[in-house]
């Protein structure tokens, strides 16, 4: 049969990160529809990075605080999504993923209070990402705790604090 003779050309579909890298110091970009795919990048004309989308940051903002597990879980699942924009997210989130643990009841205290009012902050005061420039100098920097650990590949634009 001839449809067995055709060999067909498999692509995986680039996640956000794969186009974002291809797209790094472009300056012409054909028309494609990446805003139903794409609902989490919040690009604008003149954007010099990535940001969380304003309006998920605002859901989550607006969230409140949990009151069963299930809750948690849901919880940490909208926000480990912006984790690469927040420091420190597995400190932050590990009193909260201390609730999701096998065999550990559900109990609320100021402590996971604090933690959850502390990832809502830093969500919302979270920084842009600005595109990699291979061009600059690059320093990595990591950390380690005993809830996580965490490498980041920092550049710095001349004539400002970033």
């Amino acid at each position: 049969m001839a449809n067995q003779a055709i060999q067909r050309e498999r692509h995986p579909t680039p996640t956000v990160d794969d186009l974002i890298h291809k797209l790094n110091g472009a300056t012409i970009f054909t028309k494609l529809d990446l805003r139903s795919g794409y609902h989490q990048l919040s690009l604008a004309d003149e954007s010099d990075g990535i940001s969380p989308d304003p309006a998920k940051v605002s859901a989550i903002h607006n969230c409140p605080p949990p009151n069963s597990i299930k809750a948690v879980r849901s919880f940490l699942g909208m926000v480990t999504y912006c984790a690469k924009f927040i420091p420190n997210f597995s400190d932050l989130t590990e009193p909260l993923r201390e609730l999701t643990r096998k065999n550990v009841p559900f109990c609320w205290t100021s402590r996971h209070a604090k933690s959850f009012n502390a990832v809502k902050a830093a969500l919302t005061s979270a920084t842009v990402m600005a595109y990699f420039d291979q061009t600059k100098e690059t320093e990595l920097i990591t950390d380690a705790s005993p809830f996580g650990l965490s490498a980041i590949l920092t550049q710095k634009v001349p004539g400002s604090d970033q």
